[in-house]
């Protein structure tokens, strides 16, 4: 409800008496004639009230300090990888590097091993990708395990998601496996809401698209890839590069 003192005042211009200023301007210039505004006061005012909410503008949020890692930082020194993984088979190949399946030994569970070379080139946005997995922990956000670094190469080991991408099902649309509005929906849904977990820590993403939406036979939907992710700071609230 309303809060401010206004009276249904039918002698004056709009209908009211006591109306802010800027209001007053806003429903003389609405074209609402006087006989409506009186016949709906509170509806009337109610939206005037809303408007002005919408127009105040808010003062800017302050983005909390946020730790940042070195590399060296997020590498796992002390296992070996090749000790800890074995059946290695390749699945997939990108710019950014190759992805293999693998089982884990202790296990004996399947998880997913992203190979990317390293060089000076790349350090950077592979720091960021790794500590933003790393510190993300939601059901719509790909687990993460470890890193490691082998022959000049760091291996980022993560969960496997055994139906692939929403790419793989999208290409299958003409043969017969089309979704449901509800299916639809739900992988809407999921994907939303890992990405509005990732805005809460102050991140952006920059490369949402079906290829980085990951399924599996469980009916889980994760976010993937975070290698053109960034996390904004207080220095750097704001991104203006393009990707």
């Amino acid at each position: 409800m309303v809060q401010k003192c206004i009276h249904v005042d039918f002698n004056s211009t709009t209908g009211f008496s006591g109306l802010p200023p800027e209001w007053e301007a806003r429903l003389v210039s609405s074209g609402i004639d006087k006989e409506d505004a009186v016949n709906n006061s509170q509806a009337l005012l109610e939206v005037l009230d809303f408007v002005d909410k919408g127009e105040k503008k808010e003062q800017p949020e302050v983005i909390p300090e946020i730790k940042e890692y070195l590399l060296t930082d997020l590498l796992n020194k002390t296992d070996n990888p090749m000790e800890l993984f074995e059946n290695f088979e390749k699945i997939g190949e990108g710019a950014a590097g190759e992805v293999f399946l693998a089982i884990e030994k202790q296990s004996n569970q399947k998880i997913a091993i992203k190979k990317i070379d390293l060089n000076k080139e790349n350090v950077k946005l592979l720091t960021t990708e790794i500590s933003i997995m790393k510190t993300s922990s939601h059901p719509s956000i790909i687990h993460y395990i470890d890193t490691y670094s082998v022959e000049g190469k760091i291996w980022l080991a993560m969960e496997f998601m055994d139906c692939g991408c929403l790419t793989d099902v999208l290409e299958e649309w003409t043969n017969d496996v089309q979704l449901s509005e509800g299916e639809i929906a739900y992988i809407c849904r999921e994907s939303l809401s890992g990405l509005a977990y990732i805005h809460s820590l102050y991140r952006i993403h920059r490369d949402i698209k079906s290829d980085n939406i990951l399924l599996n036979s469980a009916g889980a939907v994760k976010i993937a890839d975070f290698g053109y992710a960034a996390q904004l700071t207080q220095n750097k609230s704001k991104r203006i590069t393009v990707v």
